[in-house]
Parts: C-alpha cells; structure tokens; sequence
C-alpha cells in the first residue's frame, strides 16, 4: 500500500502515472482541475440583426482560469455594453446582464440598436475578469417605427402650390431610413 498526503497539482489537464520496477505500472484517468477565474472568453460570438431586433445569434461567453479551462464553479455575472461605434447601444427585456451557470453565461434577449453602416464591437465584462470583446457587428435597416419630416412646406400664395414641398422620411427606431 502506498499513501499519497503532498501531492501538489498545478495545470488544466493530466494523468499520473505509479511505477514499479517488478510490477509495472498503473495510471490515473485524466485529472482535469480548473484554477481560479481570472478572464473571460467568447464562445458563440454574437451576430447582428435589424437594428432594435433581437441578435441573430446570442452571445456565449465562458468564465475561464489562466490556462483557459472553464471554471464550472463559477456563477459570475457577465455584463454586455457596446464598446466600439458611435450611436449603438444595447436593449434587453430585462437586462444586459447574465449570470453564468456552471462558468458560462448565455444571454438571450439582447438587441443591439446602431446606424446601419457603422461597425459595432461589444465588450464583455464581470468583477475580478478580464473582458474579452467580440468581432465587428452590423446592423441592417430595422422595422419602420416612425415618419420624419427631412423638408418642412413651405407656403406659396393662397390656393397656389407650396413654394417648397414636404419630404417625409419612413425610419426605424434609431432613425434608419426605411
């Protein structure tokens, strides 16, 4: 019998293997030990929609240790924010946040909100992490929301045409033309 009370493990994944000179040896299965979470890391990187619309795909984001293996302990939570491109921003029904469950965190309802043709990054971040922010992300033309006046009329003479006609822009809610 051979007892083992200092054994010192420090990495993300290995066996041990026990050898003997007459009796040959003997390994461990895999020994996978995750360290403490420090950074975080993209999993499914988000993709656009329409602006105001929900994200064609969500966000996965991992809570991971130095060595990059998942810490399943963890249950951080993981707050979204646009971190590149003038005018965006981000919606939720509820949050902009997720909680991860088992070290990753999925969000599900985010909208990203922009000006079509501008290129978005979003930033993901949580408390005693690095962030970790995703590639660029476009949004398309939303639903039509509203109707903008781009000319004001301006009146002629009693009974005669406008001197200079209305033009009235159809824009979704960030004020995309439609």
């Amino acid at each position: 019998l051979a007892t083992f009370t200092n054994l010192v493990y420090t990495g993300s994944s290995t066996t041990l293997t026990f050898t003997t000179v007459s009796l040959g040896n003997t390994s461990t299965s895999s020994l996978s030990v995750a360290g403490t979470a420090n950074k975080l890391a993209i999993r499914t990187a988000p993709v656009s929609g329409a602006s105001g619309s929900l994200l064609t795909t969500q966000p996965v984001i991992e809570i991971q240790d130095s060595t990059g293996k998942v810490v399943t302990s963890s249950t951080l939570s993981i707050t979204a924010t646009v971190a590149s491109g003038a005018g965006g921003y981000l919606t939720n029904s509820s949050s902009t946040s997720a909680t991860a469950a088992n070290g990753v965190a999925t969000f599900s309802t985010l909208k990203l909100n922009g000006v079509v043709g501008t290129a978005y990054t979003l930033s993901f971040g949580g408390t005693a992490v690095s962030s970790v922010t995703s590639g660029n992300l476009n949004v398309t033309f939303g639903a039509a929301n509203k109707l903008a006046i781009a000319t004001q009329p301006v009146a002629g003479g009693s009974g005669e045409l406008l001197s200079t006609q209305p033009i009235i822009h159809v824009q979704d809610v960030d004020g995309n033309f439609v």
